[in-house]
Protein backbone atom coordinates (compact mmCIF):
# COMPACT_ATOMS: atom_id res chain seq x y z
CA UNK A 1 0.00 0.00 0.00
CA UNK A 2 2.93 2.13 -0.86
CA UNK A 3 0.84 5.63 -1.18
CA UNK A 4 -2.29 4.90 1.58
CA UNK A 5 -1.86 6.91 4.59
CA UNK A 6 -4.56 4.88 6.99
CA UNK A 7 -4.94 5.47 10.77
CA UNK A 8 -7.86 5.21 12.70
CA UNK A 9 -9.37 8.40 10.67
CA UNK A 10 -8.93 7.03 7.36
CA UNK A 11 -10.59 3.84 8.45
CA UNK A 12 -13.72 5.64 10.24
CA UNK A 13 -13.75 7.28 6.70
CA UNK A 14 -15.16 3.55 5.13
CA UNK A 15 -18.03 5.04 7.39
CA UNK A 16 -19.73 6.87 4.76
CA UNK A 17 -22.82 6.79 3.12
CA UNK A 18 -22.24 4.80 -0.02
CA UNK A 19 -22.76 6.34 -3.16
CA UNK A 20 -26.09 7.48 -4.01
CA UNK A 21 -25.20 6.36 -8.14
CA UNK A 22 -24.85 2.94 -8.79
CA UNK A 23 -20.97 2.16 -9.14
CA UNK A 24 -20.21 0.18 -12.50
CA UNK A 25 -18.73 -3.09 -11.12
CA UNK A 26 -16.47 -5.04 -13.95
CA UNK A 27 -18.51 -7.83 -15.57
CA UNK A 28 -16.85 -11.35 -15.72
CA UNK A 29 -14.75 -11.84 -17.93
CA UNK A 30 -15.31 -15.02 -20.38
CA UNK A 31 -12.24 -16.90 -18.93
CA UNK A 32 -12.17 -20.87 -19.79
CA UNK A 33 -12.01 -22.29 -15.98
CA UNK A 34 -9.64 -24.95 -15.72
CA UNK A 35 -10.28 -28.41 -14.37
CA UNK A 36 -6.31 -28.71 -13.98
CA UNK A 37 -5.51 -26.85 -10.24
CA UNK A 38 -2.20 -28.92 -10.31
CA UNK A 39 -1.00 -25.74 -12.42
CA UNK A 40 -0.68 -22.42 -10.89
CA UNK A 41 -1.57 -20.36 -13.73
CA UNK A 42 -4.12 -22.19 -14.78
CA UNK A 43 -6.17 -22.60 -12.30
CA UNK A 44 -5.51 -18.54 -11.65
CA UNK A 45 -6.80 -18.12 -15.46
CA UNK A 46 -9.93 -20.40 -14.27
CA UNK A 47 -10.56 -17.73 -11.59
CA UNK A 48 -10.20 -14.68 -13.17
CA UNK A 49 -13.46 -12.45 -13.40
CA UNK A 50 -12.68 -9.02 -14.88
CA UNK A 51 -13.25 -8.11 -18.34
CA UNK A 52 -13.67 -4.69 -17.95
CA UNK A 53 -10.49 -4.12 -19.79
CA UNK A 54 -11.39 -2.30 -23.10
CA UNK A 55 -10.27 0.89 -21.48
CA UNK A 56 -7.46 3.18 -23.11
CA UNK A 57 -6.21 2.89 -19.28
CA UNK A 58 -5.52 -0.65 -19.25
CA UNK A 59 -4.56 -0.74 -23.42
CA UNK A 60 -1.51 1.48 -22.38
CA UNK A 61 -0.48 -0.81 -19.16
CA UNK A 62 0.16 -3.40 -21.64
CA UNK A 63 1.74 -1.74 -23.94
CA UNK A 64 3.83 -0.65 -20.58
CA UNK A 65 4.43 -4.16 -18.97
CA UNK A 66 7.32 -6.03 -19.86
CA UNK A 67 7.21 -9.72 -19.96
CA UNK A 68 10.19 -10.19 -18.86
CA UNK A 69 9.85 -8.14 -15.71
CA UNK A 70 6.66 -9.95 -15.61
CA UNK A 71 8.13 -13.16 -16.00
CA UNK A 72 10.74 -12.43 -12.92
CA UNK A 73 7.86 -11.17 -10.77
CA UNK A 74 6.52 -14.74 -11.31
CA UNK A 75 9.46 -16.75 -9.78
CA UNK A 76 8.81 -14.97 -6.82
CA UNK A 77 5.01 -15.17 -6.94
CA UNK A 78 4.92 -18.79 -7.71
CA UNK A 79 5.40 -20.29 -3.96
CA UNK A 80 3.07 -17.13 -2.58
CA UNK A 81 0.05 -17.05 -5.29
CA UNK A 82 -1.30 -20.98 -4.96
CA UNK A 83 -1.92 -19.81 -0.63
CA UNK A 84 -2.72 -16.20 -1.75
CA UNK A 85 -5.56 -17.95 -4.20
CA UNK A 86 -6.81 -20.39 -1.98
CA UNK A 87 -7.33 -17.52 0.51
CA UNK A 88 -9.13 -15.20 -2.10
CA UNK A 89 -11.09 -17.93 -3.09
CA UNK A 90 -12.30 -18.67 0.41
CA UNK A 91 -13.56 -15.33 0.76
CA UNK A 92 -15.71 -15.40 -2.73
CA UNK A 93 -13.12 -12.74 -3.64
CA UNK A 94 -11.99 -12.16 -7.49
CA UNK A 95 -8.49 -13.69 -8.06
CA UNK A 96 -7.24 -10.63 -9.41
CA UNK A 97 -6.90 -9.78 -5.78
CA UNK A 98 -4.30 -11.95 -5.59
CA UNK A 99 -2.16 -9.75 -7.92
CA UNK A 100 -2.29 -6.53 -5.66
CA UNK A 101 1.08 -7.93 -4.08
CA UNK A 102 2.89 -8.07 -7.47
CA UNK A 103 2.72 -4.61 -7.66
CA UNK A 104 3.49 -4.01 -4.14
CA UNK A 105 5.84 -6.01 -3.57
CA UNK A 106 6.74 -8.25 -6.35
CA UNK A 107 5.72 -10.96 -4.44
CA UNK A 108 8.89 -10.43 -1.53
CA UNK A 109 7.49 -10.66 1.88
CA UNK A 110 10.51 -8.64 3.58
CA UNK A 111 10.40 -6.15 0.75
CA UNK A 112 9.94 -2.42 2.57
CA UNK A 113 9.97 0.76 0.95
CA UNK A 114 10.90 4.02 2.03
CA UNK A 115 7.65 4.94 3.66
CA UNK A 116 7.87 2.37 5.72
CA UNK A 117 5.15 -0.02 4.04
CA UNK A 118 6.46 -3.77 4.49
CA UNK A 119 5.12 -6.78 3.48
CA UNK A 120 4.20 -8.52 0.59
CA UNK A 121 0.77 -6.12 0.99
CA UNK A 122 2.70 -3.24 2.02
CA UNK A 123 0.85 -2.33 4.72
CA UNK A 124 1.97 0.78 6.89
CA UNK A 125 2.56 0.23 10.31
CA UNK A 126 -0.96 2.28 11.54
CA UNK A 127 -2.88 0.10 9.23
CA UNK A 128 -1.08 -3.12 10.13
CA UNK A 129 -1.73 -2.41 13.65
CA UNK A 130 -4.98 -1.41 13.19
CA UNK A 131 -6.07 -4.77 11.78
CA UNK A 132 -3.99 -6.46 14.48
CA UNK A 133 -0.86 -7.59 13.51
CA UNK A 134 1.96 -7.38 16.04
CA UNK A 135 4.77 -5.08 15.17
CA UNK A 136 7.56 -4.92 17.95
CA UNK A 137 9.79 -7.41 20.15
CA UNK A 138 12.31 -8.61 16.98
CA UNK A 139 8.30 -9.26 14.80
CA UNK A 140 6.98 -7.95 12.52
CA UNK A 141 3.59 -9.88 11.42
CA UNK A 142 3.60 -7.72 7.82
CA UNK A 143 6.15 -9.89 6.68
CA UNK A 144 4.86 -13.22 7.79
CA UNK A 145 2.90 -14.43 4.50
CA UNK A 146 -0.03 -15.72 6.69
CA UNK A 147 -0.84 -13.15 8.67
CA UNK A 148 -0.58 -10.22 6.31
CA UNK A 149 -2.29 -12.41 4.18
CA UNK A 150 -5.71 -12.76 6.08
CA UNK A 151 -5.00 -9.04 7.38
CA UNK A 152 -4.95 -7.57 4.19
CA UNK A 153 -7.89 -9.35 2.90
CA UNK A 154 -9.89 -8.11 5.75
CA UNK A 155 -9.00 -4.76 4.95
CA UNK A 156 -9.93 -5.16 1.38
CA UNK A 157 -13.05 -7.05 2.27
CA UNK A 158 -14.02 -3.97 4.43
CA UNK A 159 -13.25 -1.52 1.58
CA UNK A 160 -15.61 -3.91 -0.72
CA UNK A 161 -18.53 -3.32 1.65
CA UNK A 162 -17.73 0.59 2.20
CA UNK A 163 -17.51 0.89 -1.63
CA UNK A 164 -20.43 -0.77 -2.61
CA UNK A 165 -19.07 -4.03 -3.61
CA UNK A 166 -17.05 -2.30 -6.40
CA UNK A 167 -13.89 -3.93 -6.89
CA UNK A 168 -12.29 -1.20 -9.00
CA UNK A 169 -12.73 1.02 -6.14
CA UNK A 170 -11.58 -0.71 -3.69
CA UNK A 171 -8.08 -1.49 -5.62
CA UNK A 172 -8.02 2.33 -5.85
CA UNK A 173 -8.80 3.05 -2.19
CA UNK A 174 -6.12 0.12 -1.13
CA UNK A 175 -3.54 2.14 -2.93
CA UNK A 176 -4.69 5.59 -2.23
CA UNK A 177 -6.39 5.22 1.08
CA UNK A 178 -10.13 5.04 1.32
CA UNK A 179 -10.49 9.08 2.20
CA UNK A 180 -9.06 10.06 -0.79
CA UNK A 181 -11.27 7.60 -3.18
CA UNK A 182 -14.31 8.78 -0.97
CA UNK A 183 -13.41 12.57 -1.63
CA UNK A 184 -12.95 12.45 -4.93
CA UNK A 185 -16.87 10.36 -5.42
CA UNK A 186 -18.08 13.62 -3.52
CA UNK A 187 -16.55 15.78 -5.31
CA UNK A 188 -17.91 14.13 -8.70
CA UNK A 189 -21.14 13.64 -7.00
CA UNK A 190 -21.60 17.33 -6.25
CA UNK A 191 -20.79 18.47 -9.76
CA UNK A 192 -22.92 15.96 -11.30
CA UNK A 193 -20.84 13.38 -13.09
CA UNK A 194 -20.26 9.64 -12.68
CA UNK A 195 -18.99 8.25 -9.70
CA UNK A 196 -16.87 5.17 -11.43
CA UNK A 197 -13.33 4.55 -11.07
CA UNK A 198 -12.41 5.98 -14.41
CA UNK A 199 -14.65 9.09 -13.95
CA UNK A 200 -12.62 9.89 -10.46
CA UNK A 201 -9.45 12.56 -10.27
CA UNK A 202 -7.80 10.07 -8.48
CA UNK A 203 -3.45 10.43 -7.80
CA UNK A 204 -1.79 9.89 -10.51
CA UNK A 205 -0.36 6.76 -9.36
CA UNK A 206 -3.19 5.38 -8.39
CA UNK A 207 -5.09 6.31 -12.30
CA UNK A 208 -2.00 3.86 -12.99
CA UNK A 209 -2.25 1.20 -10.55
CA UNK A 210 -5.76 -0.39 -10.81
CA UNK A 211 -5.48 -0.49 -14.83
CA UNK A 212 -2.04 -2.36 -14.22
CA UNK A 213 -3.58 -4.89 -12.24
CA UNK A 214 -6.37 -5.26 -15.10
CA UNK A 215 -3.25 -5.86 -17.64
CA UNK A 216 -1.42 -8.19 -15.74
CA UNK A 217 -4.62 -10.16 -15.53
CA UNK A 218 -4.96 -10.15 -19.53
CA UNK A 219 -0.96 -11.45 -19.73
CA UNK A 220 -1.60 -14.23 -17.83
CA UNK A 221 -4.67 -15.17 -19.28
CA UNK A 222 -3.18 -15.36 -22.28
CA UNK A 223 0.63 -15.49 -22.11
CA UNK A 224 1.38 -16.58 -25.66
CA UNK A 225 -0.12 -13.31 -27.10
CA UNK A 226 1.75 -10.83 -25.60
CA UNK A 227 5.21 -12.94 -25.47
CA UNK A 228 5.03 -14.03 -22.02
CA UNK A 229 7.48 -16.96 -20.65
CA UNK A 230 5.57 -17.70 -17.16
CA UNK A 231 7.75 -20.02 -15.04
CA UNK A 232 6.77 -24.14 -14.22
CA UNK A 233 4.77 -23.73 -10.94
CA UNK A 234 2.97 -27.23 -10.00
CA UNK A 235 1.52 -27.70 -6.74
CA UNK A 236 4.94 -28.77 -5.46
CA UNK A 237 5.75 -24.96 -4.91
CA UNK A 238 2.60 -24.52 -3.12
CA UNK A 239 2.63 -23.38 0.41
CA UNK A 240 0.94 -25.55 3.15
CA UNK A 241 0.07 -25.57 6.52
CA UNK A 242 2.10 -27.97 8.68
CA UNK A 243 0.81 -28.24 12.68
CA UNK A 244 4.15 -29.36 14.46
CA UNK A 245 2.58 -30.02 17.52
CA UNK A 246 3.81 -29.41 21.12
CA UNK A 247 7.38 -30.33 21.51
CA UNK A 248 9.04 -29.90 18.24
CA UNK A 249 11.08 -27.21 17.24
CA UNK A 250 10.67 -25.50 14.17
CA UNK A 251 14.63 -24.76 13.37
CA UNK A 252 14.99 -28.89 13.40
CA UNK A 253 12.06 -29.33 11.60
CA UNK A 254 12.95 -27.23 8.49
CA UNK A 255 16.51 -28.99 8.39
CA UNK A 256 14.66 -32.55 8.89
CA UNK A 257 12.38 -30.99 5.76
CA UNK A 258 16.00 -30.01 3.78
CA UNK A 259 15.16 -26.18 4.09
CA UNK A 260 17.12 -23.64 5.04
CA UNK A 261 16.89 -21.34 8.11
CA UNK A 262 16.59 -17.97 5.77
CA UNK A 263 13.61 -19.99 4.03
CA UNK A 264 11.90 -21.12 7.22
CA UNK A 265 11.76 -17.21 8.20
CA UNK A 266 10.71 -16.28 4.63
CA UNK A 267 7.67 -18.32 4.73
CA UNK A 268 7.41 -17.86 8.57
CA UNK A 269 8.53 -14.68 9.85
CA UNK A 270 7.10 -14.55 13.18
CA UNK A 271 10.01 -16.96 14.15
CA UNK A 272 12.49 -13.93 14.04
CA UNK A 273 11.54 -12.66 16.86
CA UNK A 274 10.01 -13.66 20.74
CA UNK A 275 7.07 -15.70 18.96
CA UNK A 276 4.49 -15.11 21.70
CA UNK A 277 1.38 -16.69 19.68
CA UNK A 278 1.64 -20.07 20.86
CA UNK A 279 1.12 -21.48 16.93
CA UNK A 280 2.34 -24.60 16.29
CA UNK A 281 1.89 -24.02 12.69
CA UNK A 282 4.10 -23.49 10.30
CA UNK A 283 4.11 -22.76 6.73
CA UNK A 284 5.88 -25.13 4.39
CA UNK A 285 6.07 -25.74 0.30
CA UNK A 286 4.35 -28.96 -0.35
CA UNK A 287 7.17 -30.63 -1.13
CA UNK A 288 9.36 -29.75 2.32
CA UNK A 289 5.82 -30.42 3.82
CA UNK A 290 5.54 -33.80 2.40
CA UNK A 291 9.44 -34.36 3.05
CA UNK A 292 9.02 -33.21 6.81
CA UNK A 293 6.22 -36.06 7.26
CA UNK A 294 8.44 -38.32 6.01
CA UNK A 295 10.72 -37.88 8.93
CA UNK A 296 8.12 -36.17 11.76
CA UNK A 297 8.34 -39.31 13.44
CA UNK A 298 12.52 -39.05 14.31
CA UNK A 299 12.09 -35.53 15.34
CA UNK A 300 8.65 -35.85 17.51
CA UNK A 301 10.75 -36.86 21.46
CA UNK A 302 13.99 -36.45 19.50
CA UNK A 303 16.75 -36.04 22.42
CA UNK A 304 18.36 -32.61 21.08
CA UNK A 305 21.77 -31.06 22.66
CA UNK A 306 22.12 -27.37 22.24
CA UNK A 307 25.48 -25.87 22.94
CA UNK A 308 26.82 -22.47 23.90
CA UNK A 309 30.00 -20.64 24.28
CA UNK A 310 32.43 -21.86 27.53
CA UNK A 311 35.55 -19.44 27.94
CA UNK A 312 38.72 -22.29 28.86
CA UNK A 313 39.99 -21.15 32.21
CA UNK A 314 43.92 -22.42 33.09
CA UNK A 315 43.98 -25.92 33.99
CA UNK A 316 40.96 -26.99 31.79
CA UNK A 317 41.23 -30.23 30.35
CA UNK A 318 39.36 -31.87 27.35
CA UNK A 319 38.30 -34.70 29.81
CA UNK A 320 36.96 -32.35 32.73
CA UNK A 321 35.08 -30.18 30.46
CA UNK A 322 33.28 -33.16 29.07
CA UNK A 323 33.04 -34.78 32.58
CA UNK A 324 31.33 -31.33 33.71
CA UNK A 325 28.67 -31.09 30.80
CA UNK A 326 27.61 -34.69 30.21
CA UNK A 327 29.09 -35.42 27.16
CA UNK A 328 32.30 -37.05 25.60
CA UNK A 329 35.70 -35.54 24.64
CA UNK A 330 35.10 -36.90 21.40
CA UNK A 331 31.50 -35.24 20.70
CA UNK A 332 33.00 -31.47 21.71
CA UNK A 333 35.77 -32.29 19.13
CA UNK A 334 33.81 -32.98 16.54
CA UNK A 335 30.86 -30.20 17.38
CA UNK A 336 33.64 -27.29 17.67
CA UNK A 337 35.32 -28.93 14.38
CA UNK A 338 31.99 -28.24 12.42
CA UNK A 339 31.30 -25.40 14.30
CA UNK A 340 34.62 -23.47 13.15
CA UNK A 341 35.72 -23.33 16.42
CA UNK A 342 39.22 -24.49 15.49
CA UNK A 343 40.87 -23.40 18.48
CA UNK A 344 44.16 -24.45 20.46
CA UNK A 345 43.01 -26.11 23.90
CA UNK A 346 44.46 -22.75 25.45
CA UNK A 347 43.07 -20.76 28.47
CA UNK A 348 41.46 -17.60 27.48
CA UNK A 349 40.06 -19.64 23.89
CA UNK A 350 36.06 -20.42 23.79
CA UNK A 351 34.70 -23.78 22.92
CA UNK A 352 31.51 -24.82 22.60
CA UNK A 353 29.75 -26.99 25.32
CA UNK A 354 26.67 -28.37 25.83
CA UNK A 355 24.11 -25.81 27.06
CA UNK A 356 22.74 -26.45 30.52
CA UNK A 357 19.50 -26.09 32.56
CA UNK A 358 16.03 -25.75 30.57
CA UNK A 359 16.31 -24.51 27.31
CA UNK A 360 13.59 -23.11 25.00
CA UNK A 361 14.45 -22.64 21.53
CA UNK A 362 13.18 -19.41 19.29
CA UNK A 363 14.47 -17.82 16.10
CA UNK A 364 15.09 -14.55 17.48
CA UNK A 365 17.10 -11.87 15.93
CA UNK A 366 20.37 -11.69 16.68
CA UNK A 367 21.78 -10.10 19.08
CA UNK A 368 23.43 -6.78 19.40
CA UNK A 369 26.06 -8.48 20.90
CA UNK A 370 27.19 -12.56 21.41
CA UNK A 371 26.72 -13.94 24.60
CA UNK A 372 28.48 -13.73 27.09
CA UNK A 373 31.01 -16.93 27.46
CA UNK A 374 31.07 -19.17 30.88
CA UNK A 375 34.28 -18.67 32.49
CA UNK A 376 35.70 -20.61 35.57
CA UNK A 377 38.79 -23.20 36.34
CA UNK A 378 37.16 -26.88 36.22
CA UNK A 379 37.47 -28.98 39.53
CA UNK A 380 40.33 -31.04 39.04
CA UNK A 381 40.14 -32.84 42.00
CA UNK A 382 40.31 -36.59 42.04
CA UNK A 383 37.25 -38.47 42.03
CA UNK A 384 36.83 -41.94 43.44
CA UNK A 385 37.09 -44.19 40.29
CA UNK A 386 37.84 -41.37 37.85
CA UNK A 387 41.32 -40.56 36.40
CA UNK A 388 42.85 -37.66 37.50
CA UNK A 389 42.74 -34.99 34.54
CA UNK A 390 46.36 -33.27 33.13
CA UNK A 391 45.89 -29.55 33.64
CA UNK A 392 45.78 -28.11 29.93
CA UNK A 393 48.71 -26.25 28.59
CA UNK A 394 49.73 -24.22 25.76
CA UNK A 395 50.66 -26.21 22.46
CA UNK A 396 47.69 -29.25 23.34
CA UNK A 397 46.27 -29.39 20.48
CA UNK A 398 41.91 -29.94 20.47
CA UNK A 399 41.38 -28.73 16.89
CA UNK A 400 43.78 -27.77 14.30
CA UNK A 401 43.93 -24.08 12.91
CA UNK A 402 43.57 -20.86 15.31
CA UNK A 403 40.14 -19.59 14.13
CA UNK A 404 37.98 -17.84 16.86
CA UNK A 405 34.58 -18.53 17.42
CA UNK A 406 31.89 -16.65 15.19
CA UNK A 407 30.01 -12.84 16.66
CA UNK A 408 27.23 -15.02 17.24
CA UNK A 409 28.28 -17.91 19.32
CA UNK A 410 26.53 -20.89 16.64
CA UNK A 411 24.73 -23.22 18.22
CA UNK A 412 24.36 -26.83 16.25
CA UNK A 413 21.83 -29.55 16.92
CA UNK A 414 22.87 -32.75 17.95
CA UNK A 415 20.06 -35.43 17.09
CA UNK A 416 20.41 -39.20 18.38
CA UNK A 417 18.30 -41.46 15.70
CA UNK A 418 17.39 -44.81 16.51
CA UNK A 419 17.94 -46.66 13.32
CA UNK A 420 14.53 -48.04 11.66
CA UNK A 421 14.69 -50.95 9.51
CA UNK A 422 16.09 -50.39 6.20
CA UNK A 423 17.89 -47.37 7.39
CA UNK A 424 21.08 -47.02 5.45
CA UNK A 425 23.74 -43.98 5.80
CA UNK A 426 22.44 -42.55 2.31
CA UNK A 427 18.79 -42.54 3.37
CA UNK A 428 19.66 -40.71 6.37
CA UNK A 429 21.75 -38.61 4.53
CA UNK A 430 19.34 -37.62 2.44
CA UNK A 431 16.45 -36.97 5.10
CA UNK A 432 18.95 -34.64 6.73
CA UNK A 433 20.70 -32.99 4.05
CA UNK A 434 24.19 -34.05 5.68
CA UNK A 435 27.17 -35.95 3.92
CA UNK A 436 27.29 -39.75 4.06
CA UNK A 437 31.49 -39.22 4.36
CA UNK A 438 30.41 -37.11 7.71
CA UNK A 439 27.60 -39.46 8.99
CA UNK A 440 30.73 -42.29 8.88
CA UNK A 441 32.87 -40.19 10.69
CA UNK A 442 30.49 -38.76 13.06
CA UNK A 443 29.56 -42.32 14.26
CA UNK A 444 33.36 -44.21 13.85
CA UNK A 445 31.87 -46.13 11.30
CA UNK A 446 34.95 -47.54 8.71
CA UNK A 447 35.01 -45.45 5.49
CA UNK A 448 34.31 -48.89 3.89
CA UNK A 449 30.88 -48.92 5.26
CA UNK A 450 28.31 -48.77 1.93
CA UNK A 451 26.03 -46.12 1.59
CA UNK A 452 23.16 -48.22 0.76
CA UNK A 453 23.44 -51.09 3.24
CA UNK A 454 21.25 -50.70 6.14
CA UNK A 455 22.45 -50.32 9.24
CA UNK A 456 22.21 -52.01 12.21
CA UNK A 457 18.19 -51.80 13.67
CA UNK A 458 18.17 -50.23 16.91
CA UNK A 459 21.86 -49.12 17.24
CA UNK A 460 21.93 -44.99 18.19
CA UNK A 461 23.15 -42.54 15.17
CA UNK A 462 24.19 -39.09 15.36
CA UNK A 463 23.53 -36.59 13.35
CA UNK A 464 24.47 -32.87 13.98
CA UNK A 465 22.05 -30.29 12.23
CA UNK A 466 23.90 -27.19 11.34
CA UNK A 467 21.38 -24.77 12.17
CA UNK A 468 22.22 -21.40 13.93
CA UNK A 469 19.77 -20.31 17.18
CA UNK A 470 20.76 -16.35 17.12
CA UNK A 471 19.17 -16.65 21.07
CA UNK A 472 18.46 -19.27 23.14
CA UNK A 473 16.60 -17.52 26.07
CA UNK A 474 16.69 -19.79 29.51
CA UNK A 475 13.31 -20.47 30.61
Amino acid sequence: MSSIRTGAAALAALLLAACAQAPQRPAPADFAATTDDGDLWQRLRGQLSFADTSHPDVQRQLQSLRPRSIASVADNASNYLYFVLDATQSRGMPAEVALVPWFESGYRPNAVSPGRAAGLWQLMPDTATHLGLSLGRGVDERKDVKASTEAALDYLARLNRNFDGDWLLTLAAYNAGPKTVQNAIERNRRAGRPTAFWDLDLPRITQEYVPRILALSQMIASPERFGLNLPDAGENSALTHVDLGPGVNPMLAAAAAGLSREELLRYNARLRGRDDTGSTELLLPKARADALARVRPRIEGTKLAVWEGYRLAPGDTIEAIAERFDTSPAALREVNREAGATLSFTAGREVLVPARGPVRLTMAAAPAQRPKPQTGRLARAKKPGKPEHRPAEAGDGLFAGDVPLRERIRRLLTINLTVRPGDSLAVLSGQYSVAIEDLRRWNDLPASTPAGEPLEAGRTVVVYVDAIADDIPRG
